[in-house]
């Protein structure tokens, strides 16, 4: 394999030395002083391996490829079997109103053929819903945290699908883990007849949106178990210039004259304006996110939308109030007489309101005048 090249040895090595590694040679202890014997290794080819410029020892694919095919080609294979998986501590889920507790805590579900050999014969098992899952797998990992989002957590019947569970997730009545173990309340399924218990490491955290009038008051039961943050919007997170429009202003603005007219709740939040990257988008959020949404808060009242919009009009003719301003929206005054073409008693003259066409096809340098005009 190699030839050993010696330097300061005198006389006859001893009949014992030892050998510990020192960088690039071997000290070897002979007659009472160290030794350095440097080894001139033959490198055999081909060279698979390489060391790169921070002495990391690597295979070179490209010999690998020529010499070894069979290699690389098993290498290869072991790289598809790899499958990267993320580890995620959390679950998320959406309640509706058909929302049940069979599929929050548990419950007999039809049975699947492709994975059940007897689902002809049986066709319901009992099966564990997503609450009780991530209770399972909080409860092995007691040492880290673990998770649970419901969305429009309002909107489901809490009673139905929380049942005699709606009491364990209080804090005082959570399961500790104690001494290598989990102590705390549990109940009895009434499916599975198991104990249960919910772990304190599982965090349950529900979304809701408070302008829903048809779901605003949340179960009472609920509301204690529960603390509540309200999300106002973040007008920092928006651009403050978009070619020459602050869009931090203009929803402020916005959201002021919604407060001012209805309330509070109904504050439009800053998640439309996120991606607005130019006035063209801007455009795209008020037209087909912002005033629908007006429309839908104020039942159509056109006046109190232009009030929001900045762009009042005088509901006798339909002129703006504001001179030499760009409306996004326009006024029309619909004569009694030019529409119905008699003068009847039950009817007078009334405005018909749309969105601007001069607005919708606008170019960026009279866009600004557009959104300027709406915090002017």
């Amino acid at each position: 394999m190699g030839e050993a090249a010696t330097s300061g040895l005198r006389g006859n090595f001893p009949p014992t030395i030892t050998l510990p590694r020192q960088g690039g040679g071997d000290f070897f202890q002979a007659g009472g002083r160290l030794v350095l014997i440097r080894l001139n290794v033959k490198k055999i080819f081909p060279q698979i391996f390489r060391r790169d410029s921070t002495d990391v020892w690597e295979v070179d694919e490209t010999v690998l490829a020529e010499t070894s095919p069979e290699i690389e080609a098993l290498l290869d294979s072991r790289d598809k079997d790899i499958q990267k998986k993320t580890l995620t501590r959390y679950d998320f889920i959406t309640f509706h109103q058909s929302y049940s507790y069979e599929e929050f805590i548990e419950g007999y579900r039809p049975a699947n053929p492709d994975e059940d050999e007897d689902a002809a014969t049986v066709p319901y098992r009992l099966k564990d819903g997503i609450f009780k899952r991530i209770c399972s797998r909080a409860k092995a990992d007691p040492h880290h945290k673990y998770a649970l989002f419901i969305d429009e957590i309002n909107r489901g019947n809490i009673s139905k699908i929380f049942g005699e569970l709606i009491t364990l997730i209080e804090d005082d009545k959570r399961l500790l883990w104690k001494d290598g173990k989990w102590e705390g309340m549990t109940v009895r399924l009434p499916y599975s007849q198991e104990e249960f218990g919910v772990p304190a490491n599982l965090h349950i955290i529900g979304t809701m949106n408070t302008a829903d009038r048809s779901i605003a008051f949340i179960d009472i039961a609920l509301r204690r178990r529960f603390q509540f943050k309200e999300m106002m919007p973040e007008y920092e997170l928006l651009p403050a210039d978009v070619s020459g429009v602050n869009v931090q202003t203009l929803l402020r603005t916005i959201n002021r004259r919604i407060e001012f007219l209805y309330d509070r709740d109904h504050v439009i939040g800053h998640a439309y304006f996120l991606k607005v990257k130019s006035l063209t988008d801007l455009r795209d959020v008020i037209i087909h996110n912002v005033i629908p949404l007006l429309q839908e808060y104020f039942y159509g009242d056109w006046e109190k939308i232009c009030l929001v919009l900045g762009c009042p009009h005088n509901t006798e003719d339909g002129a703006l109030l504001k001179t030499g301003q760009k409306p996004i929206i326009q006024a029309e005054l619909l004569r009694e007489q030019d529409v119905i073409v008699f003068d009847h008693v039950d009817y007078e003259d009334q405005l018909r309101h749309e969105v601007n066409p001069e607005f919708t096809s606008a170019s960026t340098a009279d866009l600004v005048n557009y959104f300027n005009g709406i915090a002017a």
